[in-house]
């Protein structure tokens, strides 16, 4: 039977969700894993380090691949996907680099630790995340992921998260579910019950109203080889390196075999954008290499009665609109249907207009009460 939602948003996650955060976009990636390896030897992760050696070493073995086919090889998901299709395994060592270079970038970034001023903070609830502003001071400091995420939400309308909520993300860090977690709001990842092992590091939820889909991997999923239930969901990737195991991560790549857990993942990921009422595209460059995403949309619209609009956010409008062309309905392209706005992920949550317009938007008048 078609469900009807009148409001429920689907957020789709690219790289430019995550680079506010100081994680690399896509074309800088591997600068970041060359300038990741001295810091990891620094810190005796030579597992890790020899990987990143490895994998840079591919990259200059694979410069006669692209003497026949155009390929970007600096661009770190098309040689993850040249990898991935050829002979030598190295599609661990690779998931390794990968994990360690985010990992890097997490630790040495200003940006990822860094803290939103909230001034007269418009909301009629209490947001115990957010601590209490010093004695007589009329400002207080939030996360910046967390506080974009709640801005996402529709937290800071009445302290409650307004309608329904799903993410969809082609990312495999862990930002958006560290927010998640530090403001108290459960989520789980998509699995069917039973069909992985929870760590007690854990921050995922077996069940919860928001899903967090991760069509790629996560660094903090890896699999046991024991039999029963090896895939297993950590905390975070240390918690993955602690048990000596090599993150869950899959290419953009025409061979990616979804089995298991990742399909239950991709199916509830179509199945969400079977009853969006919105399709928030945020900082995702829609590249050529995905074909997974036109017929993830595909099938998951083909059935929606209740979708309104979708919206890219991207501050490449042009790249994007182009990409839309030919991706979606031209007919469509600028309408009310499909939009497109130039911004930062950063940004674009602090658009109150914006906001109000996809159902999450501030309620004027009221001030937070801090608790």
């Amino acid at each position: 039977m078609i469900e009807l939602q009148n409001d429920h948003n689907v957020y789709i996650l690219g790289a430019g969700f995550s680079c506010d955060g100081g994680l690399p976009t896509l074309p800088e990636f591997l600068t970041k894993m060359r300038d990741c390896h001295p810091w990891l030897l620094e810190r005796s992760r030579t597992l890790e380090a020899e990987a990143i050696k490895d994998v840079l070493q591919f990259r200059l073995d694979a410069a006669s691949a692209a003497y026949w086919v155009s390929q970007d090889l600096e661009n770190i998901e098309e040689l993850f996907s040249l990898a991935s299709a050829s002979a030598g395994g190295l599609d661990g060592k690779i998931q390794r680099a990968i994990a360690a270079t985010l990992d890097y970038c997490g630790a040495v970034s200003t940006r990822a630790k860094g803290t939103i001023t909230i001034d007269k903070l418009h909301c009629g609830g209490y947001l115990s995340w957010v601590p209490a502003p010093p004695a007589g001071q009329q400002s207080a400091a939030a996360g910046r992921y967390e506080y974009h995420i709640a801005r996402l939400l529709g937290l800071f309308r009445d302290g409650s998260m307004q309608g329904r909520n799903t993410f969809v993300t082609f990312n495999y860090d862990t930002l958006l579910e560290n927010a998640l977690s530090n403001i108290g709001i459960p989520f789980t990842y998509g699995f069917k019950p039973k069909s992985v092992r929870y760590d007690k590091s854990a921050k995922a939820k077996k069940q919860a109203d928001i899903k967090v889909l991760k069509l790629h991997g996560s660094t903090n999923w890896a699999r046991k080889e024991r039999k029963g239930r090896n895939f297993t969901v950590f905390g975070d990737y240390k918690d993955v390196r602690d048990a000596s195991l090599i993150p869950q991560l899959v290419p953009p790549t025409w061979k990616k075999i979804l089995q298991g857990q990742l399909a239950d993942v991709w199916d509830s990921a179509v199945s969400n954008l079977g009853t969006a009422t919105r399709v928030i595209i945020i900082g995702f460059s829609i590249p050529p290499t995905d074909m997974h995403f036109k017929y993830l949309l595909a099938a998951g619209l083909q059935r929606n009665i209740s979708l309104r609009e979708i919206l890219f956010v991207n501050p490449d409008r042009d790249t994007i609109v182009e990409r839309a062309n030919a991706l979606l309905r031209k007919e469509y392209i600028g309408t009310s249907r499909i939009r497109f706005e130039a911004f930062r992920f950063e940004d674009f949550a602090n658009q109150d207009g914006i906001l109000w317009h996809i159902g999450r938007g501030i309620k004027d008048g009221a001030l937070v009460r801090f608790i």
